[in-house]
């Protein structure tokens, strides 16, 4: 029995770096194709070299989108945030992941408290930290209004924790880059689970790489060829 998380923001990222025409489509059609991605992966992963393991659940971890209104510093134009591309998407998706079988979708919450303009453009960013450009030789869309994300690491290592002293599955799969989940791994291996990453093909801290049995990812299918299951 096996119990897959993920950490959707990840999953997403690495999704588009590797099929980038999916941008291309409305918020609706991307989020139907990141759902069926998802479902596709983990399958993937219960059928990898000929293995037939069975699904018990799998936990996807996010955070509502951003729907507030925001003063751009730039243009001084308010912008409704729970009107643009990524609020849509996202809703979406989140509708989408609610209708997937043996599927729970974990949402955390957005730091409110630390949310601020950031400059896209480094290079820009830092001539105009020198006073080698101005303000005005920043294009509008290099400004983006960054937040950051609370409770979703919190709620991964807290549902690794329950399933491990529950007994409920003997491999657990997390899909995720972060570093800061080697105690809840230890614990899982302590206690005879079989801890499985994907990172997608991104870096993975020594300390992390460590403490899990195996470090792999599937394939990842393209939307092309992504199949019905």
């Amino acid at each position: 029995m096996t119990a897959a998380l993920i950490d959707l923001d990840f999953f997403i990222r690495r999704y588009r770096y590797f099929h980038p025409s999916i941008d291309e489509e409305s918020p609706e059609v991307r989020a139907k194709i990141i759902a069926h991605a998802i479902l596709n992966h983990i399958n993937n992963h219960l059928t990898y070299k000929d293995q037939n393991h069975t699904l018990f659940r799998i936990y996807v971890y996010d955070c509502p989108p951003l729907s507030i209104k925001h003063t751009h510093p730039k243009t001084n134009k308010t912008i409704d945030f729970s009107k643009t591309d990524m609020a849509l998407f996202r809703n979406a998706l989140h509708t989408e992941i609610k209708k997937m079988p043996l599927t729970a979708l974990r949402l955390g919450k957005l730091d409110k408290n630390h949310i601020k303009w950031i400059i896209t453009n480094k290079k820009k960013y830092n001539k105009l930290l020198r006073g080698e450009i101005t303000i005005d030789m920043i294009d509008e869309h290099e400004f983006k209004l960054d937040f950051q994300q609370k409770q979703v690491d919190m709620k991964i290592g807290m549902d690794i924790t329950w399933i491990t002293l529950k007994k409920l599955v003997d491999q657990i799969i997390l899909i995720s880059g972060d570093s800061d989940f080697v105690p809840v791994a230890k614990l899982a291996r302590r206690e005879g689970i079989i801890f499985v990453l994907d990172a997608l093909h991104h870096n993975v801290s020594e300390d992390l790489s460590e403490h899990i049995d195996f470090l792999r990812t599937p394939r990842l299918d393209p939307p092309s060829k992504l199949i019905t299951l």
